[in-house]
């Protein structure tokens, strides 16, 4: 174990405070995923709105992503961290003052915020992790821990509210705060969003050895536009644009899916949260070493396909909710999944970054969560649709096992064009 955690050590102080206030911004982000849907539920919202809501998070990035990346191109990347530690707590706090007034408006325009907190995180981390490491030097393991502040803080925020639901009420500035009924939800995540404030504070100490100059700043042009690999780019967001499709329709909706086929409450749906999310984060850092014995087709191919497998099962098992062991195969296949799906996340990451080369690393840093983002909200407009028309869960998480499918299978056909033309 110390052999394998070693290297994580090594890594630069800067990239490690990175980390952590990428884990205090998902905690918050993933808190929000779980609970804000069931809170809205919990006041009368139907789901066609919820989703309409939940989509409002993913526009900022779909807009602004592209220019950003091509912004961010050879400048210092610390003041858009900054931005993060700005956006997530007012993103956060207004969304729960919208949701405390029965303001659609103010609920969508949290989302809109919270989403530009993402955006500046997801946008510039991989091209400042890239920047200070190398192929076999220290960037797989970066990639891999920047990777794993999805299960951990994914974990934490499922102990968060586990423990708070356990509360009748707690008390903070002098203010008394109920934790049961309609109003539950909504206060666990005041909670929790305070430790937004944290963020700002722990990137300010991150330290940027970049040097910015005239000389490695590119002109905005159509020139320097096409100067970058769009075919490779395009290539390698194609099965990108799949998989976020597919997660689209179940990752933010997750809590209302087997609350709406199992009638799971939000407590007992974070008993599940915290098991799932540290299995998560023991294979992403299990991903380094396991990258260097199996190589790319077994850490992408192989673990995306079982993971589909699992898929189904739970597909099946919501098809069959009035059976009464088919809650207990759906949590199962809830549980294991999971931890697949997200292992293949650093080796992508790693792959298609080596396929497009240096010069196209902070555009395709950008055009990823713009993708992920566009294609959220375009699977909770579909979202929005099917279930207005009565679709059942089941048959969405099909759709979604068949976009995954594709999107694999893609990846194998990546997998070999990288290995006879990577662009350095």
């Amino acid at each position: 174990m110390k052999k394998h955690l070693k290297p994580f050590k090594e890594l630069p102080r800067s990239i490690l405070l990175l980390v952590v206030a990428s884990l205090v911004s998902t905690i918050i982000h993933v808190s929000f995923m779980t609970t804000y849907s069931l809170a809205m539920a919990s006041q009368g919202y139907t789901d066609d709105i919820i989703a309409s809501v939940i989509s409002y998070k993913f526009i900022g990035v779909m807009v602004f992503a592209l220019p950003m990346g091509l912004w961010i191109k050879g400048r210092r990347l610390k003041p858009f961290f900054l931005l993060t530690g700005i956006f997530l707590p007012a993103g956060s706090f207004i969304s729960l003052y919208g949701l405390h007034i029965d303001s659609l408006i103010h609920m969508k325009m949290g989302g809109l915020v919270s989403g530009l907190s993402i955006l500046t995180m997801q946008v510039c981390s991989i091209p400042f992790i890239l920047r200070f490491t190398s192929i076999g030097s220290g960037q797989i393991e970066a990639i891999a821990l920047k990777y794993s502040t999805f299960p951990l803080g994914s974990l934490f925020s499922g102990i968060f509210i586990l423990l708070l639901s356990q509360l009748d009420s707690f008390v903070m500035f002098n203010t008394t705060y109920n934790l049961v009924g309609s109003e539950g939800n909504e206060n666990i995540l005041f909670f929790i969003s305070m430790l937004s404030f944290l963020s700002l504070p722990i990137l300010l100490l991150v330290e940027e050895k970049f040097i910015s100059t005239k000389k490695n700043i590119p002109t905005f042009s159509i020139q320097e536009f096409f100067k970058h690999n769009w075919s490779r780019i395009s290539f390698t967001l194609l099965p990108h644009f799949l998989i976020a499709i597919g997660a689209g329709f179940t990752i933010p909706f997750m809590s209302l899916i087997f609350n709406r086929s199992f009638g799971m409450s939000v407590e007992q749906f974070n008993y599940l949260v915290p098991i799932t999310s540290l299995l998560v984060f023991v294979t992403q850092l299990s991903v380094p070493a396991l990258q260097k014995r199996f190589g790319n087709k077994i850490m992408i191919i192989g673990v995306q396909s079982i993971s589909i497998i699992f898929l189904v099962l739970l597909s099946i098992s919501i098809s069959f909710s009035m059976w009464p062991y088919a809650i207990y195969i759906a949590a199962i296949c809830y549980i294991v999944r999971q931890p697949l799906m997200n292992m293949a996340g650093p080796s992508t990451t790693q792959l298609i970054m080596n396929y497009v080369g240096k010069n196209n690393h902070e555009l395709l840093s950008a055009l990823q969560p713009c993708v992920w983002s566009g294609s959220w909200f375009l699977s909770a407009v579909i979202f929005k649709f099917l279930r207005s028309h009565n679709v059942p869960f089941w048959t969405i998480l099909m759709i979604t096992a068949s976009l995954y499918v594709v999107g694999v299978f893609c990846y194998g056909h990546l997998i070999n064009r990288e290995s006879t033309s990577r662009v350095v």
